[in-house]
């Protein structure tokens, strides 16, 4: 619950949220309404339309003749979808910035619950707010089951997101400053959203709330859901995260404790794939003979052969399972 005992500061905080669209010209009303309805004033709305032919050009021309807090980027061509994401860094000039998909919503007291948290921990650099996903109407958990709510040292959350539970990053609220690590790499398609926030966590100090900020809508039509398992895309996509970590970690940026950990994590997603498509398969249609060395490709041909890794859904069931109830009993534990 936003704390209204805290005066608002003398120099407000001004907060932007970038919302990347294309022809959803009839979910993109609300999107926007949501954010010109937060409970925190000095926020501006940029629209970043990807070249629409929806009318969203119109719709938008009338909102921001009817408030001045909101901005519209058309494009003069359509950029690409990671053209259009990666172009949120260089608009970057309040304090704080966020972006919204054009088909969800926040709560209207997602920014300043963040802004207050902010001003309370003033070395943090993301917080990450609760969004539950909701399907076709219908609450199936959130990301936040597997946290505890509250300060994360540089590093301390890297495990749950490596875990594939890290927090929907429409739902966060970003310093500034770190509008250098916001960027989506194609080659990671729809998962760049978890390397960005990985890298966050790795090394800066952040802050996870369970304030419900709002829902991630799946009602199936969006990138993930459309896509579906491609075991092609997905062991190209495990391969070129790897090598992404891998520079990080020789950069100073990434702690080599956390690389094992993604490099297991490569290692099981290539088998899963390998399992689906066939090994020798895999090897042909992806970058796996340019990614391992002869002898690590004769062990991982020995280990698909195997099908062990058919058992290990059922062990990461179990862990999953064994984490949201640690979790929970904490959460309870504080409640009283």
């Amino acid at each position: 619950m936003v704390d209204r005992s805290i005066d608002v500061r003398a120099a407000t905080p001004r907060v932007q949220v970038f919302i990347p669209t294309y022809n959803r010209v009839d979910r993109l009303r609300a999107a926007v309404g949501s954010v010109l309805a937060q409970t925190w004033s000095s926020v501006e709305v940029v629209v970043l339309d990807n070249h629409s032919t929806d009318g969203t050009n119109e719709v938008m021309q009338s909102i921001v003749a009817a408030d001045p807090r909101v901005r519209h980027v058309r494009r003069s061509s359509n950029i690409g979808m990671f053209g259009n994401l990666n172009a949120i860094a260089g608009l970057v000039d309040g304090d704080f910035f966020a972006m919204l998909t054009d088909d969800d919503a926040y709560e209207p007291g997602f920014v300043e619950t963040a802004v207050r948290l902010f001003d309370q921990w003033p070395d943090i650099d993301l917080v990450a707010c609760d969004a539950p996903a909701r399907y076709h109407g219908v609450i199936k958990g959130s990301q936040m089951d597997y946290w505890k709510e509250g300060y994360y040292r540089a590093g301390s959350g890297v495990l749950n997101c490596l875990f594939n539970h890290y927090p929907l990053i429409t739902n966060c609220l970003f310093r500034a400053r770190l509008r250098g690590e916001f960027h989506f790499c194609p080659e990671l398609g729809n998962t760049g959203d978890a390397y960005i926030l990985t890298s966050v966590f790795a090394a800066h100090a952040t802050y996870v709330s369970h304030y419900r900020s709002g829902y991630w809508n799946n009602d199936g039509d969006n990138a993930s859901s459309r896509e579906g398992f491609n075991p092609v895309v997905i062991a190209n996509t495990a391969l070129t995260e790897y090598r992404l970590y891998r520079q990080r970690t020789r950069d100073g940026r990434f702690d080599r404790r956390w690389l094992v950990v993604a490099w297991l994590r490569c290692w099981m997603t290539v088998l899963v794939a390998a399992d689906r498509a066939g090994f020798a398969a895999l090897r042909r249609s992806t970058r796996l003979d340019a990614s391992f060395g002869p002898v690590a490709r004769i062990v991982l041909a020995v280990v698909a052969w195997s099908r062990i890794i058919r058992i290990v859904p059922g062990i990461l069931t179990i862990i999953r399972r064994w984490q949201r109830a640690r979790t929970n009993r904490v959460g309870r534990s504080r409640a009283r």
